[in-house]
């Protein structure tokens, strides 16, 4: 598979220094005399600190009864039991192929089984399921049904442009 995500990382300058010196490649908490709570920057690989960061600022800000961000602990969904070897079985039980094993359960975690059993049988000898929507990508026809079962998914272009990702789809 080939992607590519680019964009325009936003730099972000804390309002209470004198120079441009201080543009940070980071985020920044913000909350003003009104009250409103601002985050900015930031990237998505640190979307976690980030919201520690910015839950944390905000109970000592307003001073309110509750502890610290929880965020460490809190496990996505999908998150419970996983493991680097999590594909192996998945394979073996549904006789996906090894590329799709491995994008399912690094896209659904513990959740890969079902869209694996929402997947219809291929009719060839192997892989057993998991029809790919293109040759080209490792996405099946099994996750279609589960983002419409399980995501809310309503569209075509929900399904693909924010549940599987296609690189090249456009949208405009």
């Amino acid at each position: 598979m080939l992607a590519a995500w680019s964009g325009i990382r936003p730099l972000v300058r804390d309002p209470h220094a004198k120079s441009t010196e201080s543009l940070v490649r980071s985020h920044l908490t913000q909350i003003t005399p009104s009250g409103l709570v601002t985050i900015a920057g930031g990237k998505w690989t640190t979307y976690r600190q980030m919201a520690e960061d910015t839950i944390d600022a905000t109970v000592k800000h307003f001073n309110l009864k509750a502890g610290p961000c929880r965020t460490k602990e809190l496990k996505l969904i999908g998150a419970e039991g996983w493991r680097p070897t999590l594909h192996l079985p998945l394979i073996q039980m549904y006789g996906v192929e090894t590329d799709v094993a491995k994008h399912l359960v690094e896209s659904y975690g513990n959740r890969a089984w079902t869209v694996a059993s929402l997947s219809e049988l291929t009719g060839e000898r192997w892989p057993v399921r998991g029809i790919r929507l293109s040759k080209m990508y490792r996405y099946i026809e099994g996750e279609i049904r589960y983002a419409v079962r399980y995501e809310y998914a309503e569209t075509a272009i929900d399904v693909l442009a924010r549940r599987t990702r296609y690189p090249s789809l456009r949208l405009d």
